[in-house]
Formats: C-alpha cells, structure tokens, sequence
C-alpha cells in the first residue's frame, strides 16, 4: 500500500523476504543513514551495498545458527539479565527506557560473542567499555 509519495508498507511475507533477503536487489533507504553517530558508516546504517557486504561477510561466522546456538545459553543469560534491569528500573522510576535496555542488551551480547566478554552495560545499567 502506498502510504506516501515515495514510501510503500508491505505487508505481505513472501515480498518482506524478498525485499530483505541478502543480495537483494532494493536498496536501503536515506532513513538508514540517521541511524547511530553519523562519521561512521556501520553494517545497520551504511547504503552501500559493497560497504555491508564487507561487514556482514566479516561477522557471517560469529552469527551462523551452529555458532549461536553454542552461546544460546550466554545470550539467554543476558535477556534474562535485561528483563530484571527492565522490571527493576520499572519500579524505582515507574517507567522505563526500553531502547536504552534494548542497546545494552544488543552491545553486551556482541561484546560476549565478539570479544568473549561483556561490556556490562546491563549490569550497571549505563554505557561502558572493556577494560
């Protein structure tokens, strides 16, 4: 459905794949580019095809299913981790700021399959780096 002069919604799975799929043909949008700091290109805010490629084909090996399914206890260890902050923060402050967790969650993980360690992140709920 249209929804804008040059915007359309899908909503159809088999095209969802399609438009998705590695090696597709359709382009990401100007929309990626405002995602995260703007001097650096990363694999969710570059364009250009040959630029994602590059860094997708370098962490194909980390995020295989055989290699995930290997750290799922690791990754599950932190979404439960993640649920508590969220409750947590939830009944001091009465609200909560999903994105922050959702970004600690995401950095920890790639920390722990990255690096083999956390940044912590979740467990003192503010950004930090490896040490």
């Amino acid at each position: 459905m249209r929804v804008g002069p040059s915007e359309l919604a899908i909503n159809d799975v088999a095209a969802t794949k399609e438009i998705h799929k590695v090696g597709g043909r359709y382009l990401k949008s100007g929309f990626y580019t405002h995602i995260g700091h703007k001097s650096a290109k990363t694999l969710f805010s570059t364009t250009d095809p040959k630029h994602h490629a590059l860094r997708r084909r370098l962490l194909s090996g980390p995020m295989s299913d055989a290699s995930l399914k290997r750290f799922e206890p690791i990754i599950m260890q932190r979404v439960r981790l993640c649920i508590a902050q969220m409750a947590s923060e939830l009944e001091n402050r009465h609200c909560m700021d999903i994105f922050k967790w959702w970004t600690f969650l995401a950095t920890d993980v790639i920390g722990e399959l990255s690096f083999g360690q956390s940044f912590q992140m979740l467990e003192h709920g503010k950004v930090s780096t490896l040490t």
